[in-house]
């Protein structure tokens, strides 16, 4: 097993290319998809191809922007893993998942469906810390952001600890805020 290495984004140079593919792929979405942007240029300046793990997701933008069929199987790959047909997909999707392998046992699957599996592998210690939210409260996902409202909508529960702290901090920022402009007048 590989050490853990953190690479800050900040660190990665900015990639034009990549970026205006982001934003032609994902109007208006704003940092729940940045992540894709961060990964790709990231890949592309170490000249990587990464595997990510893409489930299924019937709301997600993600689906829409790699059609299934866009997908071919790996070549190369020793187990079932998929990839962009750059034949066939268009530039900008090519700039953003080229770098990209996707394992088909994954793609086919909804959130639910994967936590389901991985409760049913023993792995339910492993499933409560796993969660993606882009603003977390004291370790907590907040239950408000796209990330988090997208797994609820999937079915898998979050925790409430978060959204109650989300509330509780934001009673207190609007209370700050409040006093704040009083001082202003």
């Amino acid at each position: 097993m590989s050490d853990i290495i953190l690479i800050e984004e900040k660190d990665i140079a900015k990639n034009n290319q990549i970026f205006d593919s982001w934003m032609y792929l994902f109007p208006g979405k704003g940092t729940s998809s940045l992540q894709y942007y961060w990964l790709a240029k990231y890949a592309a300046h170490n000249n990587l191809m990464m595997e990510m793990g893409l489930q299924f997701s019937p709301n997600g933008t993600i689906v829409k922007a790699i059609d299934e069929t866009l997908l071919i199987p790996h070549p190369d790959a020793d187990y079932d893993v998929l990839m962009i047909d750059k034949t066939r997909a268009d530039q900008d999707v090519i700039n953003l998942f080229g770098h990209f392998y996707f394992p088909k046992s994954l793609y086919h699957k909804t959130k639910k469906e994967e936590i389901e599996e991985l409760y049913a592998m023993g792995y339910k210690n492993v499933v409560k810390h796993t969660w993606s939210c882009l603003k977390p409260v004291w370790g907590f996902p907040c239950g408000h952001c796209l990330p988090c409202r997208s797994f609820e909508k999937e079915g898998v529960k979050i925790p409430i600890t978060g959204k109650i702290l989300y509330n509780i901090k934001n009673m207190f920022k609007k209370k700050e805020k409040k006093k704040k402009d009083s001082h202003v007048q």
